[in-house]
């Protein structure tokens, strides 16, 4: 998933698009598309100021270099007055194998993050899928399916009404699949979604990427243990 913006909580300053699970700020899409086996040896927790060098390189590797947007998240996910979160997934053996960029916001902002595709209430609160990375080498073991698991969690955990993420449509980038099986609804599909990000790894000119708004409500009858977002 993939979409650039900014996590809530910042500067308002509009940050380059692309998620989605999807980038914060406009659009972002991620990869982690069908993961089959289980990432055994990978935890999933918190990112701490350590990782910060390594969420960055695979940000960058997977989406392309973006001078504003990243760093803002990266360091948003490091501050614990920041409604926005970084959780990882880990391996002791391989360091930093994917990543999941969340926030809580409501209704009003999650709509217009999703280019007002959907119709939320206002005053109820949704978790967004910014971004959702794993990296080339870690891919179908499992951690992208891991990673989304855990947004949900979070999402259950905080009484959200349910989840918004923006989907990039490019192969080895693409979590239609993945969110598919997880039950997000595909609510819609927009050509030339991410024209303004500055940097587009598959566009040499001005970005034509597609990408798709999805949705999920959360049942809040499956509470689970460990689901903070902070």
């Amino acid at each position: 998933m993939n979409h650039d913006q900014a996590p809530t909580g910042l500067s308002p300053q509009a940050v380059s698009p692309q998620t989605v699970a999807t980038d914060g700020g406009h659009h972002q899409q991620s990869p982690a598309a069908g993961d089959l086996s289980p990432a055994i040896e990978t935890v999933i927790t918190r990112m701490r100021p350590s990782d910060r060098d390594a969420v960055q390189q695979l940000w960058d590797d997977r989406f392309g270099f973006d001078p504003e947007t990243s760093p803002t998240w990266l360091s948003a996910a490091v501050d614990p007055n920041n409604t926005a979160g970084i959780f990882v997934g880990r391996s002791p053996s391989t360091g930093v194998e994917g990543f999941i960029c969340l926030d809580l916001t409501d209704g009003t902002w999650t709509e217009d993050y999703c280019s007002n595709h959907l119709s939320l209430t206002e005053a109820d609160t949704y978790l967004t899928v910014h971004m959702l990375a794993v990296a080339e080498q870690s891919e179908r073991q499992g951690i992208g399916r891991r990673l989304l698991a855990h947004a949900i969690n979070v999402a259950e955990s905080a009484g959200a009404t349910g989840i918004a993420a923006t989907l990039w449509h490019h192969p080895g980038r693409d979590a239609r699949s993945l969110c598919k099986q997880a039950g997000f609804d595909t609510v819609a599909t927009v050509s030339e979604f991410y024209d303004d990000r500055p940097e587009c790894p598959e566009c040499t000119n001005e970005c034509s990427c597609t990408a798709s708004v999805v949705y999920k409500p959360v049942d809040h009858s499956k509470r689970v243990k460990d689901g903070s977002l902070r």
